[in-house]
């Protein structure tokens, strides 16, 4: 099961992909295209996996954590400015999990 707090901590993940602005001015500037709605869905799924091979039937902040880098470093788009500076999609997403607040 997942309680309601760890399923608006997924959208509100997804969400700051898409306006990073509220988060940080310099993510904003790495990210050309946040993630699609659809990315909900893989996040969800594959958290509520993470949990089930932990052995519990619930979801955690932290199954999330440890599936988002995987699930959204493919499915945002990273500016020029980013991939001049060498960032990579993993940093990025890692970064905006650190400042979306966790339930």
């Amino acid at each position: 099961s997942m309680h309601e707090s760890v399923e608006e901590y997924i959208v509100e993940i997804i969400q700051s992909t898409r306006t990073p602005e509220r988060y940080s001015d310099k993510l904003a500037k790495a990210i050309s295209f946040g993630a699609s709605p659809r990315a909900t869905l893989a996040m969800d799924r594959c958290a509520r996996v993470n949990a089930w091979l932990a052995g519990r039937d619930y979801v955690t902040p932290d199954d999330v954590q440890k599936v988002a880098p995987q699930i959204l470093r493919h499915r945002i788009g990273l500016s020029f400015q980013a991939e001049a500076q060498g960032l990579s999609a993993h940093q990025v997403v890692t970064q905006l999990i650190m400042l979306v607040s966790t339930p």
